[in-house]
């Protein structure tokens, strides 16, 4: 335990809370933020490896549009992505009549953290693959706009453009894979888990889940809708956005999986420790870091007492010890002992 031999904790809202619990998760939050950060300053300060690329090439002398007359703004791509992913899933969780308040807030966090990771992720994979590839556009011949007097052949290279704006022609070697399609599939991948662990239609499939399909479904074709409308905003090609697409789903299985169980899993039973991680509708509780204590907070308990180690295989709480009650079984025991021997004389 890294040399720690004693947890702290500080009592809060009628509840112990461990400090290195807490220490651990803010922890989380920050390296997840700064990850994305990073990631997304990475690929707008560091140049782009430029490649030669030809002035007949049809397929990169596609038309530009600018930000604003695309189908979905930078703005409009947050809130269909990062914002559609946070309110729905915070909202399943806060107005969700199974839970108790802690559960509520408790799921809420794992959830919203959970789409600040799969952001991160993907960001960070993204934005590396992207300044690697240096892969052009299909709109780079209009960013590039070709100085006639420079061109010479068919092969031509950066040197030999005369942009109206040196930032838009570096961002034209950016297009593999699809920053777009990735945002969109990372985000709502989660809420398609989120909506599956409560709607069930994985282990109990039956005729009327039919009626359900629409709502698990609308995530999905809601990040198809997102991820071609860079291809006839000429962003991106078809191959961008499929691996971008890979990349977001993947992204989110992986960090989902970190604080909920899998949308396949058993319902659990909630009053023990260690089988409230079999249900899906239930992130995992908060861990802990120190001693021979659970491992993990029971956040549906109102207990507000520190966790107790799990002393037998059916988690049933030990009986307390008392010495005068210890004699007097010891006194029984040797008494009937006693009788048994007198009878087997007789």
């Amino acid at each position: 335990n890294f040399g720690i031999k004693r947890d702290v904790f500080v009592h809060f809202g009628g509840r112990n809370i461990s400090v290195l619990t807490l220490l651990f998760y803010v922890a989380e939050w920050s390296i997840y933020i700064v990850a994305l950060v990073l990631s997304q300053i990475y690929r707008r300060i560091l140049h782009p490896r430029f490649t030669d690329f030809s002035v007949f090439d049809s397929s990169i002398s596609h038309m530009y549009f600018a930000n604003n007359q695309t189908l979905f703004p930078n703005l409009l791509l947050i809130f269909c992505t990062i914002g559609v992913s946070i309110l729905t899933t915070s909202g399943l969780n806060i107005f969700s009549t199974d839970f108790s308040a802690t559960r509520k807030l408790w799921n809420t966090h794992s959830a919203i953290l959970t789409v600040l990771g799969s952001n991160a992720l993907q960001s960070s994979i993204v934005s590396l693959l992207k300044n690697i590839t240096g892969s052009p556009r299909p709109d780079l011949l209009s960013r590039c706009q070709p100085n006639p007097d420079l061109v010479q052949g068919h092969m031509i290279d950066i040197t030999m453009c005369s942009p109206e704006s040196l930032p838009k022609l570096i961002d034209g070697f950016r297009s593999f894979p699809s920053g777009t399609a990735s945002t969109a599939f990372a985000n709502l991948t989660v809420v398609v888990f989120m909506i599956l662990s409560r709607v069930d239609i994985v282990t109990n499939a039956t005729s009327s889940n039919s009626m359900t399909l629409p709502m698990v479904t609308w995530p999905i074709f809601l990040a198809i809708l997102i991820s071609a409308s860079s291809l006839s905003d000429n962003r991106h090609f078809l191959t961008d956005s499929v691996m971008g697409a890979l990349i977001g789903t993947i992204s989110s299985l992986i960090i989902y999986r970190q604080y909920f169980p899998t949308v396949w899993s058993l319902g659990g039973t909630v009053n023990s420790l260690q089988q409230t991680s079999t249900d899906p509708t239930r992130a995992y509780s908060p861990k802990r870091f120190c001693c021979s204590k659970a491992k993990s907070w029971d956040v549906d308990s109102s207990d507000d007492k520190e966790p107790n180690d799990v002393t037998s295989k059916n988690n049933l709480p030990a009986l307390p010890f008392h010495p005068e009650s210890q004699t007097s079984v010891n006194a029984t025991s040797t008494n009937s002992r006693r009788s048994r021997n007198s009878n087997n004389n007789h």
